[in-house]
Protein backbone atom coordinates (compact mmCIF):
# COMPACT_ATOMS: atom_id res chain seq x y z
CA UNK A 1 0.00 0.00 0.00
CA UNK A 2 2.44 2.49 -1.01
CA UNK A 3 0.68 4.74 -3.49
CA UNK A 4 -2.28 6.38 -1.88
CA UNK A 5 -5.71 5.69 -4.05
CA UNK A 6 -7.97 8.95 -5.12
CA UNK A 7 -10.35 8.28 -2.71
CA UNK A 8 -7.02 8.14 0.25
CA UNK A 9 -6.12 11.20 -1.26
CA UNK A 10 -9.41 12.84 -1.22
CA UNK A 11 -10.59 11.44 2.57
CA UNK A 12 -6.96 12.71 3.89
CA UNK A 13 -7.90 15.94 2.62
CA UNK A 14 -11.47 15.89 4.26
CA UNK A 15 -9.95 14.59 7.60
CA UNK A 16 -7.56 17.74 7.68
CA UNK A 17 -10.27 20.19 6.68
CA UNK A 18 -12.47 18.39 9.29
CA UNK A 19 -10.02 18.84 11.99
CA UNK A 20 -9.20 22.04 11.38
CA UNK A 21 -12.92 22.89 11.53
CA UNK A 22 -13.46 20.77 14.93
CA UNK A 23 -10.00 22.68 16.32
CA UNK A 24 -11.43 26.26 15.65
CA UNK A 25 -15.09 26.09 16.09
CA UNK A 26 -16.35 22.92 17.80
CA UNK A 27 -13.91 22.69 20.51
CA UNK A 28 -14.02 26.21 22.00
CA UNK A 29 -17.82 26.17 21.49
CA UNK A 30 -18.05 22.90 23.48
CA UNK A 31 -16.03 24.58 26.21
CA UNK A 32 -18.13 27.95 25.89
CA UNK A 33 -21.57 25.63 26.00
CA UNK A 34 -20.38 24.05 28.99
CA UNK A 35 -19.95 27.37 30.92
CA UNK A 36 -23.69 28.61 30.01
CA UNK A 37 -24.66 24.96 31.44
CA UNK A 38 -22.74 25.21 34.50
CA UNK A 39 -23.84 29.05 35.15
CA UNK A 40 -27.56 28.30 34.31
CA UNK A 41 -26.67 24.97 36.91
CA UNK A 42 -25.28 27.03 39.68
CA UNK A 43 -28.30 29.57 39.57
CA UNK A 44 -30.69 26.80 40.07
CA UNK A 45 -28.70 25.52 42.68
CA UNK A 46 -28.07 28.18 44.51
CA UNK A 47 -31.88 28.90 44.78
CA UNK A 48 -32.27 26.00 46.11
CA UNK A 49 -30.33 26.33 48.76
CA UNK A 50 -31.21 29.75 48.98
CA UNK A 51 -34.73 28.51 49.96
CA UNK A 52 -33.43 25.35 52.24
CA UNK A 53 -34.73 22.67 49.72
CA UNK A 54 -30.76 21.29 49.84
CA UNK A 55 -28.16 21.98 52.15
CA UNK A 56 -24.91 23.40 51.79
CA UNK A 57 -22.60 20.49 51.59
CA UNK A 58 -20.29 20.66 54.57
CA UNK A 59 -17.73 18.07 53.32
CA UNK A 60 -17.77 19.49 49.23
CA UNK A 61 -14.12 20.96 50.25
CA UNK A 62 -12.99 18.02 51.04
CA UNK A 63 -13.47 16.09 47.62
CA UNK A 64 -10.79 15.03 45.56
CA UNK A 65 -11.52 15.09 41.74
CA UNK A 66 -9.21 13.77 39.26
CA UNK A 67 -11.73 12.74 36.44
CA UNK A 68 -15.32 13.57 35.81
CA UNK A 69 -17.74 11.47 36.70
CA UNK A 70 -21.36 11.03 36.74
CA UNK A 71 -22.79 11.05 39.96
CA UNK A 72 -24.93 8.52 41.29
CA UNK A 73 -28.34 7.40 39.83
CA UNK A 74 -29.53 4.78 42.13
CA UNK A 75 -33.08 5.00 44.03
CA UNK A 76 -33.19 5.81 48.37
CA UNK A 77 -35.91 5.88 50.85
CA UNK A 78 -38.02 8.93 50.75
CA UNK A 79 -37.30 10.23 54.31
CA UNK A 80 -33.61 10.25 53.03
CA UNK A 81 -34.13 12.50 50.12
CA UNK A 82 -33.46 15.80 50.86
CA UNK A 83 -29.92 14.53 52.41
CA UNK A 84 -29.38 12.56 48.99
CA UNK A 85 -30.22 15.18 46.42
CA UNK A 86 -28.05 17.55 48.54
CA UNK A 87 -25.03 15.32 47.68
CA UNK A 88 -25.90 14.74 44.45
CA UNK A 89 -26.34 18.01 43.33
CA UNK A 90 -23.67 19.34 44.90
CA UNK A 91 -21.34 16.25 43.40
CA UNK A 92 -22.64 17.30 40.06
CA UNK A 93 -21.42 20.93 40.31
CA UNK A 94 -18.39 19.79 41.89
CA UNK A 95 -17.61 17.54 39.02
CA UNK A 96 -18.59 20.93 36.63
CA UNK A 97 -16.63 23.15 37.91
CA UNK A 98 -13.50 20.29 37.54
CA UNK A 99 -14.48 20.37 34.03
CA UNK A 100 -14.21 23.62 32.85
CA UNK A 101 -10.94 24.74 35.43
CA UNK A 102 -8.83 21.82 35.18
CA UNK A 103 -10.09 19.72 32.13
CA UNK A 104 -8.16 20.73 28.33
CA UNK A 105 -11.20 20.70 25.91
CA UNK A 106 -8.88 19.27 23.06
CA UNK A 107 -8.80 16.06 20.85
CA UNK A 108 -6.02 14.85 22.93
CA UNK A 109 -7.85 14.71 25.85
CA UNK A 110 -11.53 14.26 24.52
CA UNK A 111 -10.73 10.87 23.79
CA UNK A 112 -13.90 8.07 22.84
CA UNK A 113 -14.15 6.64 26.81
CA UNK A 114 -14.54 10.60 28.17
CA UNK A 115 -16.84 11.61 25.18
CA UNK A 116 -19.13 9.07 26.55
CA UNK A 117 -18.80 10.32 30.26
CA UNK A 118 -19.73 13.71 29.57
CA UNK A 119 -22.54 12.75 27.36
CA UNK A 120 -24.13 10.32 30.35
CA UNK A 121 -23.05 12.88 32.61
CA UNK A 122 -24.84 15.61 30.40
CA UNK A 123 -28.23 13.33 30.51
CA UNK A 124 -27.84 13.31 34.31
CA UNK A 125 -31.31 14.82 34.49
CA UNK A 126 -33.72 15.35 31.87
CA UNK A 127 -33.83 18.71 31.71
CA UNK A 128 -36.01 19.18 29.29
CA UNK A 129 -38.47 17.40 31.66
CA UNK A 130 -37.81 18.39 35.07
CA UNK A 131 -40.98 17.53 36.94
CA UNK A 132 -42.73 14.90 38.91
CA UNK A 133 -43.84 13.36 35.83
CA UNK A 134 -40.37 11.77 34.72
CA UNK A 135 -39.24 8.65 34.64
CA UNK A 136 -35.88 9.01 35.70
CA UNK A 137 -35.26 9.21 39.68
CA UNK A 138 -33.15 12.31 39.95
CA UNK A 139 -35.31 13.98 38.06
CA UNK A 140 -38.73 12.97 39.45
CA UNK A 141 -36.78 14.20 42.54
CA UNK A 142 -35.83 17.28 41.74
CA UNK A 143 -38.68 17.72 40.20
CA UNK A 144 -40.54 17.62 43.75
CA UNK A 145 -38.25 20.19 44.92
CA UNK A 146 -39.52 22.92 41.92
CA UNK A 147 -42.61 22.00 42.51
CA UNK A 148 -41.95 22.78 46.02
CA UNK A 149 -40.16 25.93 45.43
CA UNK A 150 -42.66 27.27 42.69
CA UNK A 151 -45.55 27.14 45.55
CA UNK A 152 -43.91 28.87 48.41
CA UNK A 153 -42.19 31.84 45.86
CA UNK A 154 -43.32 34.18 43.07
CA UNK A 155 -40.73 36.77 43.04
CA UNK A 156 -36.69 37.02 41.22
CA UNK A 157 -36.16 33.58 42.43
CA UNK A 158 -39.17 32.36 40.12
CA UNK A 159 -37.93 34.20 37.08
CA UNK A 160 -34.67 33.32 37.74
CA UNK A 161 -35.57 29.41 38.03
CA UNK A 162 -37.53 29.07 35.00
CA UNK A 163 -34.27 30.90 33.20
CA UNK A 164 -32.39 28.29 34.63
CA UNK A 165 -34.58 25.19 33.25
CA UNK A 166 -35.19 27.18 30.21
CA UNK A 167 -31.03 27.37 29.64
CA UNK A 168 -30.07 23.82 30.89
CA UNK A 169 -32.73 22.22 28.65
CA UNK A 170 -31.15 25.03 25.61
CA UNK A 171 -27.36 23.79 26.32
CA UNK A 172 -27.67 20.36 27.05
CA UNK A 173 -29.00 20.02 23.12
CA UNK A 174 -26.15 21.89 21.99
CA UNK A 175 -23.75 20.25 24.11
CA UNK A 176 -24.95 16.38 23.00
CA UNK A 177 -25.03 17.01 19.72
CA UNK A 178 -21.41 18.52 19.99
CA UNK A 179 -20.10 15.15 21.32
CA UNK A 180 -22.06 13.55 18.88
CA UNK A 181 -19.87 15.36 16.38
CA UNK A 182 -16.66 15.20 18.33
CA UNK A 183 -17.32 11.30 18.81
CA UNK A 184 -17.79 10.49 15.07
CA UNK A 185 -15.26 13.18 13.64
CA UNK A 186 -12.76 10.41 16.47
CA UNK A 187 -13.97 7.19 15.03
CA UNK A 188 -12.76 8.65 11.38
CA UNK A 189 -9.28 10.16 12.62
CA UNK A 190 -9.13 6.96 14.41
CA UNK A 191 -9.11 4.82 11.04
CA UNK A 192 -7.36 7.30 9.37
CA UNK A 193 -4.36 6.97 11.23
CA UNK A 194 -4.66 3.16 10.81
CA UNK A 195 -4.05 3.53 7.72
CA UNK A 196 -1.94 6.12 7.26
CA UNK A 197 0.69 4.91 10.13
CA UNK A 198 0.05 0.56 10.01
CA UNK A 199 -1.56 0.13 6.79
CA UNK A 200 1.17 1.83 4.57
CA UNK A 201 3.76 -0.34 5.68
CA UNK A 202 2.05 -3.82 5.11
CA UNK A 203 2.93 -6.07 2.15
CA UNK A 204 -0.52 -7.67 1.27
CA UNK A 205 -1.98 -7.60 -2.10
CA UNK A 206 -5.59 -5.55 -2.36
CA UNK A 207 -6.44 -8.77 -4.33
CA UNK A 208 -5.54 -10.78 -0.78
CA UNK A 209 -7.57 -8.11 0.94
CA UNK A 210 -10.74 -8.68 -1.32
CA UNK A 211 -10.62 -12.06 -1.18
CA UNK A 212 -10.46 -12.60 2.30
CA UNK A 213 -11.36 -9.43 4.66
CA UNK A 214 -11.44 -11.17 7.67
CA UNK A 215 -7.39 -12.01 7.31
CA UNK A 216 -7.09 -8.16 5.88
CA UNK A 217 -8.71 -7.66 9.54
CA UNK A 218 -6.00 -9.57 11.31
CA UNK A 219 -3.08 -8.70 9.82
CA UNK A 220 -4.10 -5.01 10.46
CA UNK A 221 -4.69 -5.39 14.06
CA UNK A 222 -1.19 -7.26 14.18
CA UNK A 223 1.07 -4.70 13.19
CA UNK A 224 -1.20 -1.86 14.91
CA UNK A 225 0.18 -3.96 18.27
CA UNK A 226 3.18 -3.31 17.15
CA UNK A 227 2.42 0.68 15.77
CA UNK A 228 0.47 1.50 18.97
CA UNK A 229 1.60 -0.87 21.64
CA UNK A 230 -0.64 1.56 24.25
CA UNK A 231 -3.09 2.92 22.26
CA UNK A 232 -6.53 0.73 22.57
CA UNK A 233 -7.55 -1.41 19.86
CA UNK A 234 -11.25 -1.15 18.50
CA UNK A 235 -11.94 -4.33 16.07
CA UNK A 236 -15.26 -2.79 15.19
CA UNK A 237 -13.31 0.01 13.45
CA UNK A 238 -10.82 -2.05 11.89
CA UNK A 239 -13.55 -3.92 10.41
CA UNK A 240 -15.08 -0.36 8.79
CA UNK A 241 -12.32 0.23 7.34
CA UNK A 242 -11.28 -3.07 5.79
CA UNK A 243 -15.03 -2.75 4.68
CA UNK A 244 -14.60 0.79 3.12
CA UNK A 245 -11.24 -0.21 1.57
CA UNK A 246 -12.01 -3.66 -0.05
CA UNK A 247 -15.81 -4.42 1.16
CA UNK A 248 -18.39 -5.45 -2.25
CA UNK A 249 -19.77 -1.98 -1.46
CA UNK A 250 -16.86 -0.08 -1.17
CA UNK A 251 -17.35 2.48 -3.55
CA UNK A 252 -20.95 3.49 -1.67
CA UNK A 253 -19.70 3.38 1.47
CA UNK A 254 -16.11 5.68 0.17
CA UNK A 255 -18.57 8.55 -1.33
CA UNK A 256 -20.77 8.15 2.00
CA UNK A 257 -17.80 8.91 4.18
CA UNK A 258 -16.81 11.80 2.03
CA UNK A 259 -19.82 13.19 1.95
CA UNK A 260 -20.52 12.72 5.64
CA UNK A 261 -17.57 14.65 6.73
CA UNK A 262 -18.10 17.99 4.39
CA UNK A 263 -21.82 17.86 5.37
CA UNK A 264 -21.25 18.43 8.42
CA UNK A 265 -19.16 21.69 8.64
CA UNK A 266 -21.98 23.01 6.02
CA UNK A 267 -24.66 22.50 8.08
CA UNK A 268 -22.52 24.05 11.45
CA UNK A 269 -21.73 26.91 9.14
CA UNK A 270 -25.35 27.41 7.57
CA UNK A 271 -27.39 26.76 10.95
CA UNK A 272 -25.38 29.04 13.15
CA UNK A 273 -27.42 31.69 14.74
CA UNK A 274 -26.70 34.98 14.75
CA UNK A 275 -26.23 36.46 18.11
CA UNK A 276 -27.41 39.46 20.14
CA UNK A 277 -25.54 41.80 21.09
CA UNK A 278 -27.23 41.55 24.38
CA UNK A 279 -26.16 37.85 24.16
CA UNK A 280 -22.35 39.02 24.43
CA UNK A 281 -22.98 41.02 27.32
CA UNK A 282 -24.64 37.83 29.25
CA UNK A 283 -21.89 35.88 28.36
CA UNK A 284 -18.84 38.08 29.35
CA UNK A 285 -20.89 38.29 32.57
CA UNK A 286 -20.94 34.84 32.89
CA UNK A 287 -17.39 34.76 31.96
CA UNK A 288 -16.62 36.24 35.14
CA UNK A 289 -19.30 34.05 37.12
CA UNK A 290 -16.72 31.02 36.81
CA UNK A 291 -14.21 32.56 38.71
CA UNK A 292 -15.96 31.99 41.71
CA UNK A 293 -14.88 28.48 42.22
CA UNK A 294 -11.62 28.70 41.19
CA UNK A 295 -11.67 32.29 43.71
CA UNK A 296 -12.91 29.96 46.61
CA UNK A 297 -10.56 27.07 46.05
CA UNK A 298 -7.59 29.56 46.17
CA UNK A 299 -8.67 31.64 49.03
CA UNK A 300 -8.88 28.02 50.63
CA UNK A 301 -5.18 27.38 49.57
CA UNK A 302 -3.80 30.56 50.62
CA UNK A 303 -5.40 30.28 53.96
CA UNK A 304 -3.45 26.74 54.75
CA UNK A 305 -0.07 28.47 53.07
CA UNK A 306 -0.63 31.07 55.71
CA UNK A 307 -0.47 28.98 58.73
CA UNK A 308 2.73 27.42 56.91
CA UNK A 309 4.58 30.39 56.59
CA UNK A 310 3.93 31.28 60.00
CA UNK A 311 6.68 28.48 61.45
CA UNK A 312 9.44 30.28 60.20
CA UNK A 313 10.96 32.83 63.27
CA UNK A 314 11.23 36.01 62.33
CA UNK A 315 14.30 38.01 61.79
CA UNK A 316 16.21 40.11 64.18
CA UNK A 317 15.49 43.06 62.04
CA UNK A 318 11.91 42.12 61.73
CA UNK A 319 11.38 41.43 65.85
CA UNK A 320 13.32 45.14 66.17
CA UNK A 321 10.80 46.84 63.68
CA UNK A 322 7.51 45.52 65.18
CA UNK A 323 9.07 46.61 68.51
CA UNK A 324 9.09 49.90 66.99
CA UNK A 325 5.40 49.70 65.62
CA UNK A 326 6.63 50.01 62.18
CA UNK A 327 5.70 46.22 60.95
CA UNK A 328 2.47 45.44 62.62
CA UNK A 329 2.02 42.03 64.37
CA UNK A 330 -1.13 41.24 64.54
CA UNK A 331 -1.77 38.01 63.00
CA UNK A 332 -5.57 37.73 63.36
CA UNK A 333 -5.52 40.15 60.54
CA UNK A 334 -2.46 38.18 59.38
CA UNK A 335 -0.65 41.08 57.35
CA UNK A 336 1.73 40.14 54.71
CA UNK A 337 4.01 42.14 53.02
CA UNK A 338 3.53 41.75 49.27
CA UNK A 339 5.78 42.72 46.24
CA UNK A 340 4.22 44.50 43.48
CA UNK A 341 6.35 44.95 39.87
CA UNK A 342 5.91 47.80 37.73
CA UNK A 343 4.91 45.99 34.16
CA UNK A 344 6.52 48.95 32.24
CA UNK A 345 9.41 49.95 33.91
CA UNK A 346 10.40 46.91 35.73
CA UNK A 347 10.39 48.83 39.08
CA UNK A 348 8.90 46.88 42.48
CA UNK A 349 6.91 48.02 45.66
CA UNK A 350 6.18 46.81 48.60
CA UNK A 351 2.99 46.64 50.54
CA UNK A 352 1.50 45.26 53.49
CA UNK A 353 -1.89 43.78 52.65
CA UNK A 354 -3.98 41.70 55.56
CA UNK A 355 -4.72 38.26 54.38
CA UNK A 356 -7.91 37.92 56.62
CA UNK A 357 -9.41 41.55 54.64
CA UNK A 358 -8.59 40.27 51.50
CA UNK A 359 -10.32 37.59 51.53
CA UNK A 360 -13.50 39.18 53.29
CA UNK A 361 -13.61 41.73 50.43
CA UNK A 362 -12.82 38.97 48.08
CA UNK A 363 -16.68 37.41 49.35
CA UNK A 364 -18.47 39.80 49.11
CA UNK A 365 -16.99 40.59 45.51
CA UNK A 366 -17.67 37.30 43.94
CA UNK A 367 -21.26 37.68 45.61
CA UNK A 368 -21.85 41.25 43.80
CA UNK A 369 -20.67 39.36 40.84
CA UNK A 370 -23.32 36.72 41.27
CA UNK A 371 -25.96 39.45 42.04
CA UNK A 372 -25.10 40.86 38.80
CA UNK A 373 -25.59 37.62 36.87
CA UNK A 374 -28.63 37.23 38.63
CA UNK A 375 -30.33 40.73 38.11
CA UNK A 376 -29.50 40.81 34.46
CA UNK A 377 -30.56 36.95 33.18
CA UNK A 378 -34.41 38.39 34.92
CA UNK A 379 -34.18 41.63 32.69
CA UNK A 380 -31.86 40.52 29.54
CA UNK A 381 -34.75 39.55 27.22
CA UNK A 382 -36.22 43.32 27.46
CA UNK A 383 -33.82 45.65 29.78
CA UNK A 384 -34.17 49.28 29.34
CA UNK A 385 -31.69 51.42 28.46
CA UNK A 386 -31.04 52.62 32.12
CA UNK A 387 -30.81 48.92 32.82
CA UNK A 388 -28.60 48.28 30.26
CA UNK A 389 -25.74 51.33 31.28
CA UNK A 390 -25.80 50.32 35.02
CA UNK A 391 -25.09 46.14 33.75
CA UNK A 392 -22.49 47.16 31.32
CA UNK A 393 -20.22 50.07 33.85
CA UNK A 394 -21.02 47.36 37.07
CA UNK A 395 -19.25 44.79 34.46
CA UNK A 396 -16.54 47.26 33.32
CA UNK A 397 -15.99 47.84 37.47
CA UNK A 398 -15.84 43.82 38.16
CA UNK A 399 -13.22 43.03 34.80
CA UNK A 400 -10.90 45.90 36.59
CA UNK A 401 -11.47 44.54 40.03
CA UNK A 402 -10.58 40.91 38.77
CA UNK A 403 -7.50 42.41 37.13
CA UNK A 404 -6.37 43.93 40.61
CA UNK A 405 -7.50 41.24 42.52
CA UNK A 406 -5.36 38.87 39.76
CA UNK A 407 -2.17 40.56 40.78
CA UNK A 408 -2.60 40.33 44.57
CA UNK A 409 -3.03 36.80 44.18
CA UNK A 410 0.04 36.72 42.07
CA UNK A 411 1.96 38.88 45.00
CA UNK A 412 0.39 36.38 48.09
CA UNK A 413 1.56 33.11 46.26
CA UNK A 414 5.19 35.24 46.27
CA UNK A 415 4.99 35.82 49.30
CA UNK A 416 4.00 32.62 50.91
CA UNK A 417 6.64 30.99 48.84
CA UNK A 418 9.28 33.57 50.22
CA UNK A 419 8.19 32.86 53.84
CA UNK A 420 7.45 29.33 54.55
CA UNK A 421 9.75 27.27 55.85
CA UNK A 422 12.70 25.80 53.27
CA UNK A 423 11.58 22.22 54.55
CA UNK A 424 7.94 23.01 54.05
CA UNK A 425 8.06 24.91 50.74
CA UNK A 426 7.43 21.67 48.78
CA UNK A 427 4.42 21.20 50.17
CA UNK A 428 2.98 24.65 50.14
CA UNK A 429 -0.19 24.62 48.02
CA UNK A 430 0.91 27.15 44.78
CA UNK A 431 -2.43 28.80 43.58
CA UNK A 432 -0.88 29.06 39.94
CA UNK A 433 -3.59 27.12 38.26
CA UNK A 434 -6.40 29.26 40.13
CA UNK A 435 -4.42 32.74 38.89
CA UNK A 436 -4.45 31.24 35.07
CA UNK A 437 -7.90 30.01 35.08
CA UNK A 438 -9.15 33.31 36.13
CA UNK A 439 -7.06 35.18 33.72
CA UNK A 440 -8.37 33.39 30.83
CA UNK A 441 -11.58 34.30 32.43
CA UNK A 442 -10.97 37.64 32.82
CA UNK A 443 -9.60 37.60 28.70
CA UNK A 444 -12.45 35.47 27.77
CA UNK A 445 -15.48 38.58 29.55
CA UNK A 446 -13.09 41.71 28.17
CA UNK A 447 -13.45 39.99 24.94
CA UNK A 448 -17.05 39.95 24.97
CA UNK A 449 -17.75 43.32 26.57
CA UNK A 450 -15.62 44.79 23.15
CA UNK A 451 -18.17 42.47 20.93
CA UNK A 452 -20.88 43.39 22.85
CA UNK A 453 -19.85 47.74 22.56
CA UNK A 454 -18.56 46.59 18.70
CA UNK A 455 -22.07 44.88 17.70
CA UNK A 456 -24.21 47.41 19.70
CA UNK A 457 -22.58 50.65 17.70
CA UNK A 458 -23.36 48.70 14.33
CA UNK A 459 -26.74 47.68 15.14
CA UNK A 460 -26.97 51.74 16.43
CA UNK A 461 -25.50 52.76 12.86
CA UNK A 462 -27.50 50.29 10.58
CA UNK A 463 -31.14 51.53 12.34
CA UNK A 464 -29.92 55.29 11.54
CA UNK A 465 -29.52 54.09 8.06
CA UNK A 466 -32.32 52.79 7.95
CA UNK A 467 -33.95 55.80 9.09
CA UNK A 468 -32.95 58.02 7.27
CA UNK A 469 -33.03 55.82 3.78
CA UNK A 470 -35.74 57.63 1.35
CA UNK A 471 -39.04 55.57 1.23
CA UNK A 472 -40.14 54.04 -2.08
Amino acid sequence: MSTKSPFEQELELAIKSQKAYIMKDVLPGLRAEFSFFHSAFTSLYKILIKHKLIQEDVYRQALKISEVQVPPKGQFPEHKAKEEMTVRLSLYESHLEFLLSYCPFTLEFLTPKRLKVLADFVKYLEWDNMSTGSGDFNTYNIGLLLSSLEKQTRDLSAQILKDSQKQLSKHSRIILQMLKELSVFNRELYKHDVRVQVMEGMSYSETEAKNNPDSAIEWIIKDFKIVFPTRPLYRDLIKEIVEESYGRNSDYLQKELLIKLASRRKKEKKDKPKENYLDYLDRAIKALTMNDSLMTEAMIKMETSWTMSQDQKPSFAERFLKMLGIIRSNKRDKICELVYEDEATGARRRKDVSLATFIATRKQFLEAVNNLNIKFTSVKNSPSPEEEEAVADKLNKYIQEYIRTSKDMTAFNEFFKRKAPVEKRSKLKGIKIEITGIETNIASARKLRNSYDTMKEEERLLGKLNSSAPAN
